[in-house]
């Protein structure tokens, strides 16, 4: 992977994951829903990688 779309990866992860929490906080659900969440959703991400 070229260093510009690696560096523009990894700052999409950021921006993402500094919504989400922002979200999280703001409509005033507990941070470990997000947690929950996250972890779920590397399950199915992982899940489908494997054929």
């Amino acid at each position: 992977m070229p260093l510009p779309h690696f560096l523009l990866l990894i700052a999409t992860v950021i921006v993402v994951a500094g919504a989400s929490i922002a979200l999280t906080v703001a409509l005033n659900i507990p941070v470990i829903w997000l947690m929950l969440g996250a972890l779920i959703g590397a399950t199915v991400v992982r899940g489908l990688s494997w054929r």
